[in-house]
């Protein structure tokens, strides 16, 4: 009778040590990551605009500019010589409802429900039949519809989880 109180003592010591085990390995990946994502964009610059109320951050070699659209924004790659991956910025006073309307006449993929920068969005994937993928997000704020327009993947992803609304 000792020797099984005995063993299933160990058994449980050992089951408890194992989920506290798991337990902070978990946590230890998880502040991992969050920290490899803070130093994935430590020392980029940050482009504010009060106009419009945001502010977006970027690498070295990297930039903001104003297009010729009323209320639109280039991120890109500073003097690249040609095509680069680009991001598109675009505030207008236009009908969301309408916008989303075009967007999804143009899609010929997935429409998902989003959060871009706190704010519920949609996001529209399109795909040309060489492969290449556009993402448009549209959201609509304070009356302002915001047309995000970029490739996926690579760096336009994490300048993307920087871009934030300062009012």
């Amino acid at each position: 009778m000792k020797k099984q109180t005995l063993v299933a003592s160990v058994v449980i010591i050992i089951a408890i040590l194992a989920v506290a085990g798991f337990l902070v390995y978990k946590n230890f990946a998880l502040q991992k990551t969050i920290s490899e994502k803070n130093n994935q964009t430590a020392g980029w610059k940050t482009y504010a605009n009060s106009e419009y109320g945001f502010e977006i951050k970027y690498p070295t070699g990297w930039g903001v500019e104003k297009t010729s659209l009323e209320g639109g924004f280039f991120v890109r790659q500073d003097s690249t010589g040609g095509e680069a991956p680009t991001i598109i910025i675009q505030f207008s006073n236009g009908d969301y409802s309408k916008a989303i309307s075009e967007e999804q006449k143009a899609v010929n993929e997935k429409i998902n429900d989003i959060n871009f920068a706190g704010v519920p969005a949609k996001e529209f994937f399109s795909y040309s039949p060489v492969g290449f993928a556009e993402r448009v997000v549209l959201l609509s704020r304070n009356n302002i519809t915001l047309k995000v327009t970029s490739a996926t993947g690579g760096i336009l992803d994490p300048i993307l989880s920087t871009f934030k609304f300062t009012k």
